[in-house]
């Protein structure tokens, strides 16, 4: 079999090369068979990892329909790390985006060796940022924390999409130990970058002195001239804000404040502003979301506030704070009788 398998690489008979390892899968889910199949797949991994072989299949990867190249996808991942270099140059090389895609694909299948080679040289062969995401993604789905310095290099590239994708994949590699990498993206340029580091920041729950000092910064307007925070990051850093109550007295009042604050008008200066009312810090959806956030983290001292918003206020916002008193109301009162 060791002779015969080389042999159909070199026919490019790949559907009966195909068949054989489906068969041979099949077979090792069986204990009986098992080691005996387990050992013939590592013969014929090592009969069909010679380059004529490798390159012939990789070669074909532009020459087939999407069945036959989902057929070589399977046989190069099964070849394995031999296949690695050439699927990396096949990417690099091809204008074809169906080639790129399958051509990553084997390499995700066979595994981070190929791959940490792969994501050093992606920067440079790849002009499509969609492209990037989706491999930083899928890279990351495989849970390999080895990954995630080559990853994190993508956390400064040109294109905000991907340094997004680069977050989310860091987090999902690292969790709460890629803090650091997080705290640095609150100062990217880009709204929907920082709202990412938020997120992720968020649900590290995160209190890191430098997360709360932003949070801090982003909902204190009380200078107007202070550059204003774009809303969707301020709907992030109150989702965010949210997990601050749930560990201590002390963390939950300093969230409460902080949310307080951020609620109250903030008044203008001189004769006009004394003659006028305070007008709004936020937007109506960003200040029903510090409501929102003040029904999970407030106390009896939040409720007048949110009594008085209830009363005055027709918009989502009235209805936002009278949710949140009702549901800091009822938190007392559980917490009364217990």
């Amino acid at each position: 079999m060791s002779q015969v398998f080389p042999e159909l690489l070199r026919r490019r008979d790949y559907q009966v090369v195909a068949e054989l390892l489906r068969a041979i899968r099949e077979g090792a889910r069986d204990p009986a068979t098992s080691p005996l199949l387990e050992r013939l797949a590592a013969q014929l991994r090592q009969a069909a990892a010679d380059e004529q072989s490798i390159a012939g299949a990789i070669e074909d990867l532009g020459r087939q329909d999407k069945a036959g190249r989902s057929r070589l996808v399977e046989i190069l991942a099964f070849i394995g790390d031999a296949a690695g270099p050439g699927l990396v140059e096949a990417y690099a090389t091809s204008d074809n985006r169906s080639v790129r895609v399958d051509a990553f694909e084997a390499l995700r299948q066979i595994g981070v060796c190929a791959l940490n080679p792969f994501l050093a040289r992606l920067p440079d062969i790849e002009r499509e940022w969609p492209m990037i995401c989706h491999a930083l993604l899928a890279a990351a789905d495989l849970g390999d924390t080895s990954l995630a310095q080559a990853i994190a290099k993508f956390l400064h590239h040109p294109h905000a999409h991907v340094r997004q994708a680069a977050l989310t994949a860091c987090f999902k590699l690292e969790g709460a130990r890629a803090e650091p990498r997080f705290l640095e993206a609150l100062r990217d340029r880009d709204a929907a970058v920082r709202q990412a580091a938020v997120e992720c920041l968020g649900r590290a729950q995160s209190r890191h002195a430098q997360t709360l000092e932003f949070y801090a910064r982003c909902l204190d307007l009380a200078d107007p001239a202070a550059p204003r925070e774009d809303d969707a990051v301020l709907l992030q850093v109150c989702q965010a804000m949210a997990s601050l109550g749930g560990r201590s007295p002390e963390e939950a009042s300093r969230a409460e404040a902080m949310l307080l604050a951020a609620m109250q008008p903030s008044e203008q200066k001189g004769l006009l502003g004394r003659l006028k009312k305070g007008h709004h810090r936020h937007s109506d959806k960003v200040r029903a979301s510090l409501c929102k956030t003040l029904g999970t983290v407030g106390t009896a001292r939040a409720v007048g506030l949110l009594g008085h918003m209830a009363a005055t206020e027709r918009s989502q916002v009235g209805e936002a704070a009278r949710a949140a008193a009702r549901q800091i109301q009822e938190r007392a009162s559980r917490s009364a009788t217990v």
